[in-house]
């Protein structure tokens, strides 16, 4: 057995990763790996090099979300010798286990829809992540440049004042993601919710919340299958089940769930 296939059975990120290609091409998660066979061919002797099963673990992270083989390479080469401190520092911006203030927060009142598209691909991708936690300029300011850019990008038929659309949230973030309306007021339709996002989120998929009280006004990102949300405000926060079923989201700036963007096959990943 290859190194690289020890590793994968190991890790719930190409596990989760792995699931999501056996859906696309309707085969089995292995197979799919050998379709990948250029990936792959690159990848057995980055992972063997790598000092660490921290690096591998990021290197998988980053085969698995899209990445060339050239841009694994030249990413393995700027990770390589690095401290577990560092590699969790440049490319793990939130962490779903430690709840809490974060020092990633939205810049104006109407990005957390970005914020929240920024923290999905930062989770996913950890090149993406070093794009932004590395380079001369301040990290507040690359976060603050990503934020607008996003914003701009997905707004463009869409006033700006009033913050990102779900469309503009699941537009940007690919086409296997749609959206639909949550009935706030029906308790069928917030089971649903709950029981489809934590589904997705189990499967590796972060999953965007629309909240609000009367009417849509927040996003927040569920990431984390106990119900922990990163809230663009600055924070990770864990709801209780009963909360989120009773439209008490309070501790997330507004009560009511009323949109989640969804992987488009989330019925399919478990």
């Amino acid at each position: 057995m290859s190194q690289l296939t020890t590793l994968l059975r190991r890790s719930w990120v190409l596990r989760a990763f792995f699931r999501r290609a056996a859906i696309a091409t309707r085969i089995t998660p292995w197979l799919a790996l050998a379709d990948l066979s250029p990936v792959r061919s690159a990848i057995e002797p980055l992972l063997a090099g790598a000092d660490s099963d921290e690096e591998r673990h990021y290197l998988l992270l980053a085969a698995a979300a899209g990445r060339t083989t050239e841009e694994i390479t030249a990413f393995a080469d700027r990770i390589r010798g690095q401290s577990a401190y560092w590699l969790d520092g440049h490319l793990r911006l939130v962490d779903p286990a430690v709840p809490g203030t974060v020092p990633i927060a939205q810049s104006t009142p109407t990005t957390c829809g970005s914020v929240s598209i920024l923290m999905t691909r930062a989770l996913l991708d950890p090149v993406y992540a070093l794009s932004l936690t590395a380079g001369d300029a301040p990290f507040a300011d690359r976060l603050a440049e990503e934020e607008r850019r996003i914003h701009d990008a997905t707004n463009r038929l869409w006033p700006r004042r009033l913050g990102t659309s779900p469309w503009g949230v699941a537009g940007a973030l690919g086409r296997a993601y749609d959206w639909r309306l949550v009935d706030d007021t029906d308790p069928a339709s917030i089971r649903a919710a709950l029981r489809d996002a934590v589904a997705a989120v189990s499967a590796g998929h972060p999953v965007p919340v629309l909240i609000g009280d009367g009417y849509p006004r927040h996003y927040v990102l569920l990431i984390g299958p106990e119900l922990t949300f990163y809230n663009p405000s600055g924070e990770v926060v864990q709801v209780a089940p009963e909360a989120f079923l009773a439209g008490d989201l309070g501790i997330l700036g507004f009560r009511h769930v009323q949109g989640i963007v969804l992987p488009a096959r989330v019925d399919r990943i478990h």
